[in-house]
C-alpha cells in the first residue's frame, strides 16, 4: 500500500455487521448499531455506512472499526453568521446530516472518525445555526510526493 492510499474503506452496512461485536462504549448507539442501522438503511429511512480496515490493516484493528448514519435535510442560509451570507445562496440548500457517528473502543483514539466517505474530515463551529454545534467539512488530503 502506498503512503497515499488509506488502511480503511468505507461501505454501506451489511446485514451481517450487526454481530460483528462492534461497541463504542456508548449503550444508545450500540443498541442503535446492533437492532436498527441495517433495517433503517434498506428501508430508505436513511444511509447507514461503515468503516472497515482494509485487508493490509493492523490485524488488532475489529473488523468493524465505525459506522455513520446520513440523512438528507435542508438549511436556510439566512442564520449564518454575515462572513458566510456573501457566499451563500438564498434558497434553502441541501445538506446532509449525520445523525449518529462512533467509533469501536477497539479502534478509538487514531482519529478513525476523520476517514469516514473516504475524505479527510475536521470539525468546525456553526455558533450562528439554531441546534446546530459541529460539521464536517472535507479538507484537500496532505500533498502527494
Amino acid at each position: 500500500m502506498s503512503g497515499s492510499e488509506s488502511p480503511y474503506i468505507t461501505t454501506p452496512i451489511e446485514e451481517v455487521d450487526n454481530q460483528s461485536g462492534f461497541s463504542c462504549g456508548k449503550r444508545p448507539l450500540d443498541d442503535y448499531f446492533a437492532r436498527h442501522a441495517f433495517l433503517n438503511h434498506v428501508g430508505d429511512v436513511g444511509r447507514a455506512y461503515v468503516l472497515r480496515k482494509a485487508a493490509e490493516a493492523d490485524t488488532k484493528l475489529p473488523a468493524v472499526l465505525g459506522f455513520c448514519t446520513l440523512n438528507m435535510a435542508s438549511a436556510e442560509s439566512t442564520p449564518v453568521a454575515a462572513v458566510l451570507k456573501r457566499t451563500l445562496p438564498k434558497y434553502a440548500m441541501p445538506v446532509a446530516l449525520i445523525g449518529r457517528l462512533a467509533v469501536d473502543q477497539r479502534a478509538q483514539g487514531k482519529r478513525i472518525g476523520e476517514e469516514f466517505g473516504g475524505a479527510r474530515a475536521s470539525t468546525i463551529s456553526a455558533p450562528g445555526v439554531p441546534g446546530h454545534r459541529r460539521s464536517l467539512r472535507a479538507r484537500p488530503d496532505p500533498p502527494r510526493h
